[in-house]
């Protein structure tokens, strides 16, 4: 069950500052061991982000991979031995098969469809006005839910 629902938001515009800080929560969920799953809402952009996890930080390592198709997403959340990856990045496209984990962060325009799957759920907004529109209809959807809200507000940071 979604416990907590944390929104982020950056001071820039700028599409690839919101890329990175997705990267950033990524090292950090997984250097606290937490299974998380990233929602994008195309194929281009789940590959986006694969290859800047890849190149994140020339000292870490996030191990992490693609979903292609809906039965990876079922064994990485089942534990299965196919997939030892803790961090997986899907598309809406496959956002109807059952996951779980414990924190997905999400970039699509839309909330997870099994959101209650998690009890974690991050959104990164950046001062892009499509992307504060985008993030502000997330939160109003989650604040009537009930959920414990937290937000990080660094747009007013120097």
């Amino acid at each position: 069950m979604l416990e907590r629902a944390d929104f982020y938001i950056l001071k820039s515009d700028r599409e690839i500052d919101r890329y990175n800080y997705v990267c950033r929560l990524t090292e950090m969920a997984y250097t606290r061991g937490m299974r998380t799953h990233i929602l994008t809402d195309s194929t281009a952009e789940a590959e986006h982000l694969d290859e800047l996890l890849w190149n994140f930080k020339l000292e870490s390592f996030i191990p992490h991979e693609i979903a292609v198709h809906s039965s990876l997403i079922t064994t990485a959340t089942t534990g299965d031995t196919k997939t030892q990856a803790p961090v997986l990045i899907y598309t809406t496209a496959l956002d109807k098969t059952e996951t779980s984990g414990d924190l997905v962060i999400n970039m699509s325009a839309s909330l997870p469809h099994n959101i209650d799957s998690y009890s974690r759920l991050a959104e990164i907004a950046s001062q892009s006005p499509p992307v504060l529109k985008q993030v502000r209809s997330h939160f109003r959807q989650l604040k009537t839910s009930g959920v414990t809200i937290n937000i990080h507000d660094f747009s007013s940071n120097t």
